[in-house]
């Protein structure tokens, strides 16, 4: 099957190399790029603990050259990935909550404070969940350190012969709502991570409409069997 990745660069490819492995054949085509931002270690003065709802993010750590600085603090990942990315990166202490930003805000609240310092969640200018909410909330103070955003691609075509488009976030999702026909959507299997971000596509009615069961990789991939 031709499978269009849209989403940002590096993951694209990695989509890619598993829609390889699985007999299928990748059109990477992001709709979105990522931007990382300038951080100073002066922002990040006083954490005590780490948390992480994105891949994206420990990428751009990577890329800011903050991991040595922070690499034994405990750190909190969103889902497996994240987590397996976080110890690929250099972190030496990582807890995966195994699903949503709601699952990480519980995995926090439930873990006794043993940090000295603040929760810092680095993330995205436009972060998908609020969770510095979620754990004030719960009566764990936290805040947030912006290391990327993500903005439009700009290319605005659609690949030719696509059976399949793969939808990571709302926001490629919106860029996707307007540029696919409805003719064009008629051919098309539409797959996403969530229900949140298919909602920019609602109004268009593809061939076949899927979400994954788990807002993961393996699990959006696997509605492809």
């Amino acid at each position: 099957m031709r499978v269009w990745v849209t989403r940002a660069q590096p993951q694209a490819a990695a989509t890619a190399e598993r829609l390889v492995q699985m007999g299928h054949e990748p059109v990477v085509h992001p709709l979105i790029e990522t931007r990382i931002l300038p951080v100073a270690l002066d922002a990040l003065a006083g954490a005590g603990a780490l948390a992480f709802t994105s891949q994206t993010a420990i990428d751009a750590a990577l890329s800011l050259d903050l991991v040595p600085a922070l690499a034994d603090l405990l750190v909190f990942a969103v889902g497996d990935a994240t987590a397996e990315a976080a110890d690929r990166a250099g972190f030496a202490r990582v807890q995966s909550a195994g699903g949503t930003v709601s699952d990480l805000a519980t995995l926090i609240l439930a873990n006794p404070v043993s940090w000295q310092g603040d929760l810092v969640h680095l993330s995205a200018r436009q972060p998908a969940g609020d969770l510095t909410g979620l754990l004030a909330h719960g009566g764990c103070p936290a805040r947030r350190v912006t290391l990327y955003e993500t903005i439009d691609a700009p290319r605005s075509d659609i690949p030719e012969a696509v059976e399949a488009i793969l939808i990571h976030s709302a926001m490629a999702a919106r860029r996707a709502a307007a540029i696919i026909s409805p003719h064009e959507a008629q051919n098309m299997c539409l797959l996403g991570l969530s229900e949140a971000a298919l909602m920019p596509l609602n109004a268009i009615k593809f061939r076949l409409r899927a979400i994954a069961p788990i807002a993961n990789e393996a699990s959006i991939l696997s509605l492809l069997d």
